[in-house]
């Protein structure tokens, strides 16, 4: 059976451009955003996602593939299940969050779109329709994280 793994001297002779997303590596920047990410608690999520990521800065890392975010998006999703149930969301929501827990939704919110608006392969991410709307309506994203920080 033909196996075939790219090696660099075999790239270097091509007339492809090197770029990380075409030989689906990731970049050893990016990889240490993501094990980051992946690795902090839930306790600290919020004040980690803002130290990597700081809001209102441009993105600073290479352009990578969606699928290499996925253990990142599994976690989300998992803290986004958490609050879904604690809250009742599913149903009418009578609690409202607390400000910890606000902090941490809205910063999952921001970094899926960040990670949406800097990634290739969006379609594979479950919540692309979403996340696409969300990026679509920028004023409205903006109106959720004033109003919450005036809270």
């Amino acid at each position: 059976m033909f196996n075939f793994e790219p090696t660099w001297s075999l790239i270097s002779k091509t007339s492809i451009p090197l770029t990380w997303w075409l030989l689906d590596i990731q970049h050893p920047d990016l990889a240490g955003l993501i094990d980051n990410i992946k690795e902090c608690g839930e306790d600290v999520l919020s004040q980690r996602l803002r130290e990597l990521l700081p809001p209102n800065t441009p993105w600073q890392y290479p352009r990578g593939d969606m699928h290499h975010w996925v253990p990142v998006l599994d976690k989300f999703d998992l803290v986004l299940e958490k609050k879904i149930k604690e809250y009742d969301v599913a149903n009418v929501q009578i609690r409202e969050f607390n400000d910890e827990d606000k902090a941490i939704l809205l910063e999952i919110l921001r970094v899926e779109k960040l990670i949406m608006d800097n990634a290739t392969s969006r379609k594979i991410f479950a919540s692309y329709d979403v996340c696409l709307f969300a990026s679509q309506d920028d004023k409205q994203y903006q109106r959720l994280t004033t109003s919450s920080s005036l809270c």
